[in-house]
């Protein structure tokens, strides 16, 4: 597992409260009992951790499973630092 889908599997585990071996990527992250409200704090939690926005609308509309979230994240810009 990358650094970065180990970050997000940890991320998933903390907000879901689920073991992180449930965690894999082709986990259903409604099968780990998330709805639309957890899935938007897990993408919020990802953000903040690896400071890159990753979502647009019809992004977060496409997550279904933690390899989704894990390939945002791989492609996620990374967020300007304020001076």
């Amino acid at each position: 597992m990358t650094d970065t889908a180990h970050k997000v599997a940890v991320i998933v585990s903390r907000e879901l409260r689920v073991d992180l071996d449930r965690c894999t990527p082709d986990a259903v992250l409604e099968s780990l009992g998330a709805d639309k409200p957890a899935i938007a704090g897990i993408v919020v939690d990802i953000e903040d951790e690896l400071n890159a926005a990753i979502c647009s609308d019809a992004t977060f509309e496409a997550i279904r499973t933690i390899a989704d979230l894990i390939a945002i994240a791989n492609v996620a810009a990374p967020r300007a630092i304020a001076a």
